[in-house]
């Protein structure tokens, strides 16, 4: 989770500094980080693999 994988090992300074490191995390968790789960595609791909999918008649 974010918190055992980033906000437990990271000191911030502030704030601020902690708000825009969780969302740069965050936007590489969802972007990059691939998850087993999902049969190794990042949730991004998921997502939008399941908005492709075709619609039933």
């Amino acid at each position: 989770s974010v918190k055992y994988e980033h906000v437990y090992l990271t000191a911030y300074v502030g704030v601020a500094q902690a708000k825009r490191e969780i969302a740069h995390y965050l936007a590489w968790y969802n972007s990059e980080r691939a998850h087993s789960s999902l049969n190794k595609q990042t949730p991004d791909e998921a997502y939008w693999s399941w908005m492709q999918l075709p619609k039933a008649a």
